[in-house]
């Protein structure tokens, strides 16, 4: 499916960054694979109810409505 292709290139892209911010300020191994699941989950459920809103009926007619005036 082409939005968990998506979300899952987006979740490493994002954490890769992360990931290199937290061990140049010196963060132990443990934490930074405690950090990245907490981080990859987060980011998963927000991107999920993101895809939810934009499929939403209530946000498609918000558009048509709005383009039509």
């Amino acid at each position: 499916m082409k939005i968990k292709n998506d979300m899952e290139k987006l979740v490493e892209a994002h954490w890769k960054y992360i990931e290199g911010m937290l061990k140049v300020h010196g963060e132990m191994e443990d934490m930074i694979k405690v950090i990245g699941y907490h981080y990859k989950t987060a980011f998963i459920h927000g991107y999920k109810h993101g895809v939810e809103e934009a499929l939403s009926e209530e946000l498609v007619n918000k558009l048509v409505v709005e383009e039509e005036e």
